[in-house]
């Protein structure tokens, strides 16, 4: 019992990392992306106005990608969070039975 609740929170962390470096991988495509548009604009061959407007829309465009995946992952981290305590309070429970049954015998 205590071993499956040690391998429970052993898998809850490794997922956790690799939820960590998922965020880090989209943040950095992102990063990538708005840098490469950024550069695809400013030498592309428009005039300055153009240009400025393409940044502008491009980067507003970033900015609510960026809070909609912020907002997603939020969400998420909720939903994981609500599991893992409901998995710790099915733990707490099995590993309390066997004292109530004996306390009952």
């Amino acid at each position: 019992m205590l071993r499956d609740i040690l391998l429970k929170k052993q898998r809850e962390r490794e997922r956790e990392i690799k939820k960590s470096n998922t965020k880090k991988l989209a943040l950095g495509v992102t990063i990538g992306t708005a840098v490469g548009a950024t550069l695809g604009v400013l030498f592309a061959p428009k005039s300055g106005k153009e240009t400025r407007e393409d940044i502008v829309n491009k980067s507003t465009e970033l900015a609510e990608n960026v809070k909609d995946k912020a907002v997603e992952a939020k969400e998420k981290a909720i939903e994981i969070k609500e599991k893992a305590k409901q998995a710790l309070k099915d733990a707490k429970k099995e590993e309390n039975e066997p004292e109530q049954l004996e306390e009952a015998l």
